[in-house]
């Protein structure tokens, strides 16, 4: 049973998980001030930092096959759909308070259910095997101690999980700035407009370019996409 103390104590480390409390952006606006057009930036959002799109990384790795292939909106909706139906929640004050589904609730969870919220019978049947592989003992936390070429090997491993999205848990749910979701679509129409005159570039050119960004990588594709979302008023 988990005391008071042991619930700060959690909420204290998923805080500083979810909003990188720990990252100190100083370092990367040094570097990015070498860079007219990054150091630019700098100056549009200083202070700005990114925040992980999930408290653990099961969720993070369901929520990134939820996004595969789909537009960020019809993603939101498709998670809350799972997360009221199969997720626990409490009252207060008349409003209920969900949590993200365990590990055995979406394990437990039928295809066709599943599919009830609008996932693809694919996706449905990759999130059920995910859950399963660690309801049996796979841990998903213990990727926060391998290096990046050891999440990326081990998360590609599992069916319906590619590159795209074992990057965007590398990076958005890790915490790994160092690391470029190259194969994102927003990623590399950011960098596009900003470095290509808006030409289409491949996953290959954006990896390239960033091999100069050093250790900030995935900052600095944070910022491009911000920067790009407030010019076109996204």
């Amino acid at each position: 049973m988990k005391t008071g103390v042991d619930e700060k104590r959690i909420l204290r480390r998923e805080l500083k998980n979810l909003f990188l409390l720990d990252y100190d952006v100083g370092p990367a606006y040094e570097f990015m001030h070498k860079y007219e057009r990054l150091g630019r930036l700098t100056e549009l959002l200083r202070g700005l930092r990114p925040e992980n799109m999930a408290k653990d990384v099961f969720e993070g790795v369901i929520k990134a096959i939820i996004q595969q292939q789909i537009s960020l909106n019809a993603a939101y909706a498709i998670t809350g759909c799972l997360v009221q139906k199969f997720g626990e929640y409490v009252e207060f004050e008349g409003k209920r308070y969900y949590e993200f589904p365990s590990p055995e609730a979406l394990a437990k969870a039928r295809i066709e259910e599943m599919m009830e919220c609008k996932l693809s019978r694919r996706k449905a049947e990759y999130i059920g095997g995910f859950a399963k592989a660690v309801i049996e003992g796979y841990n998903p936390e213990a990727l926060r101690k391998k290096s990046n070429e050891e999440v990326i090997s081990e998360l590609t491993g599992f069916k319906g999980i590619g590159i795209w999205s074992a990057e965007l848990v590398l990076v958005a749910v890790l915490g790994r700035l160092d690391a470029i979701p190259a194969d994102d679509l927003a990623v590399r129409r950011a960098i596009s407009r900003f470095f290509f005159n808006e030409k289409k570039i491949s996953a290959e050119t954006v990896r390239k370019l960033a091999e100069s960004w050093e250790r900030h990588k995935g900052i600095i594709a944070y910022y491009l996409i911000c920067a790009e979302k407030m010019k076109h008023g996204a």
